[in-house]
């Protein structure tokens, strides 16, 4: 199994504000997929723990533990759309760094959903962390969406090698 072969990955935006695209496909239903972005208890299982209401209304303002390092590795966010079960997006805040805008677009393909993750704004600085880490974590929701740990012993090895392919794409 290659992970790294699963995933579409794009860089678009500018120079001094990227956009990271990331599209993946899930053998799942929309309404599936998108009870796995919304549902607090969900979410904890593969993107962090929320300590308000999880994001799934146009508003809701949020905070999550991430849960790794630095042990403030904290995220905020404010929800700006939500089309259930096809578009959510929401502005994120990680510690100290500028608001960016992240969005989840479900579209569904055969017994498929394909999950299109956009990462807006993103401070160049920042591009290549933000791409490991996304696809650490929708790794983790592929398992979470099959009750398994099918992907669980890659996780640490794919960032790595997510780091490198997204050096080449920034070039």
């Amino acid at each position: 199994m290659n992970p790294v072969e699963e995933f579409t990955r794009r860089l678009e935006g500018t120079k001094n504000e990227p956009t990271l695209i990331f599209e993946r496909r899930y053998a799942t239903a929309p309404a599936d997929l998108w009870d796995a972005l919304t549902s607090p208890e969900r979410l904890s299982g593969w993107f962090g723990t929320f300590t308000d209401p999880a994001p799934s209304a146009v508003g809701d303002t949020f905070t999550v533990d991430l849960g790794g390092e630095p042990e403030d590795d904290i995220g905020r966010g404010r929800v700006l759309e939500c089309d259930k079960p096809k578009r959510l997006a929401y502005r994120w805040q990680w510690q100290n760094e500028s608001p960016s805008q992240v969005s989840a677009d479900l579209e569904p393909v055969g017994q498929e959903t394909l999950l299109r993750l956009t990462h807006a704004q993103v401070e160049p600085r920042n591009v290549i962390g933000y791409s490991g880490g996304w696809e650490q974590i929708l790794l983790a929701l592929d398992d979470e969406l099959t009750g398994t740990a099918t992907y669980a012993p890659y996780i640490q090895s794919h960032e790595e090698a997510a780091h490198k392919i997204w050096q080449k794409i920034i070039g």
